[in-house]
């Protein structure tokens, strides 16, 4: 328990890591490789920051959490998945520069609010998805601390099942050709919601040079100021 691991040269895992406590899995700027039985598992009631690090090889089983009581913080990561991730319990916290690519879908199960803190970028790079799939009803389980806190799509997408997803309060910014998908929403209460309709909890919206954020399929709700 309260463990720190440091990397100190690019490395093969082939075998499951379990953390239990307060630990930190600092890469010191090298590359973990998750191969064939290589796996991160955050035991119950503990958390892992994880920093200064890419993670290659991330697909659903890689990294996870035995139990929703288990908390990831992500500092400065580049994840590369070369596979669809879904993850199912816990939550997660960004504090830093959290890149994810690859050509697959990074599916949010888990039941628990997960935070972009006032310091967090979270990126979804060029053919990444991210889908909110949440395994209850509630709408607000990604949430952005402050206007600081950043989701960024950079020709990537956005996915929320007729359960909705609604970003308030941070900044939502979005490069190249991104989009929007929800699949099968018929009314309000089931869209992508940009805002609440409380003025201090407004989302900002930062389209770049030459970028577009196109609505594929389902509803698009504006609920704020304009």
């Amino acid at each position: 328990p309260n463990t720190t691991v440091e990397i100190g040269e690019n490395s093969l895992i082939t075998t499951t890591w379990y953390f239990d406590g307060v630990s930190i899995l600092n890469g010191r700027g090298k590359t973990l490789y998750l191969g064939t039985g290589g796996s991160i598992v955050l035991r119950p009631g503990s958390s892992l920051l994880i920093d200064n690090i890419n993670l290659k090889g991330v697909k659903t089983g890689k990294i996870f959490c035995m139990d929703n009581s288990g908390t990831f913080s992500f500092g400065n990561v580049m994840w590369m998945q070369n596979a669809d991730y879904t993850f199912t319990q816990g939550r997660f916290d960004v504090t830093g520069d959290w890149e994810l690519v690859g050509t697959s879908t990074f599916g949010y199960q888990t039941t628990r609010q997960s935070l972009i803190t006032s310091d967090g970028h979270m990126m979804l790079d060029s053919g990444m998805s991210f889908s909110y799939t949440p395994l209850t009803d509630n709408r607000d389980l990604l949430a952005m601390e402050s206007v600081d806190a950043q989701l960024h799509l950079n020709s990537a997408s956005l996915i929320s099942t007729t359960t909705g997803i609604r970003l308030t309060k941070g900044t939502l910014l979005v490069d190249g050709a991104s989009t929007l998908l929800n699949n099968a929403a018929a009314a309000q209460s089931e869209a992508i919601s940009i805002g609440n309709g409380v003025p201090a909890d407004e989302l900002s919206i930062i389209i770049g040079s030459g970028a577009q954020l196109e609505l594929v399929s389902g509803i698009l709700f504006y609920d704020q100021e304009e």
